[in-house]
């Protein structure tokens, strides 16, 4: 603010995309999960057989043990396959969108060494910028992850209060 009025409104655009792709893709992978647990479901229970101790004659009396570890490996695959793709678009676009907040801080930068090289502000004031600068994209990157977590985590409790909702006779058993 010192340097320039406009100097928070630089890092506060330059991070704001941020928040939206942290925001889209926090939302994305909330469908993507919510869509595959009943598969996910499966592979736990599979899971399960094949470490039960009780299932272990069926399972050798039928040669099922291939046969479930085989589906739980497709299935682990399956899920590790999505959230590979997940995280590498997610880390693509944090990359290009850091990028962009590390340009703002370095437009700051610059046009505080420029103000001090006409003699507009002190070597003190140059080095008070670099750092405001450094700490407020710091701070703004903390603000619009957190935010971004919060986000996520509302869509997920709202399955919850779903679930809390449900009338306990509408469910058998």
């Amino acid at each position: 603010w010192h340097l320039h009025p406009l100097a928070v409104l630089v890092l506060a655009l330059t991070h704001a995309p941020q928040a939206v792709m942290l925001g889209y893709h926090n939302s994305r992978y909330y469908r993507q999960d919510t869509a595959r647990a009943p598969l996910w479901r499966m592979r736990q229970y599979l899971a399960g057989l094949l470490s039960s101790r009780d299932t272990v004659k069926e399972q050798r009396l039928f040669s099922l043990d291939e046969t479930i570890l085989g589906r739980v490996r497709h299935l682990s695959q399956l899920f590790c396959d999505d959230d590979k793709k997940h995280r590498f678009a997610l880390a693509r676009a944090e990359f290009f969108l850091g990028l962009l907040s590390m340009v703002g801080t370095i437009m700051l930068w610059i046009y505080a060494v420029v103000q001090a090289v006409l003699a507009r502000i002190t070597v003190g004031d140059v080095a008070l910028v670099f750092q405001t600068a450094e700490q407020g994209r710091t701070a703004m990157r903390s603000l619009f992850s957190s935010s971004a977590r919060f986000y996520e985590d509302t869509l997920y409790a709202r399955n919850l209060f779903t679930f809390l909702d449900l009338k306990p006779d509408s469910v058998d058993g």
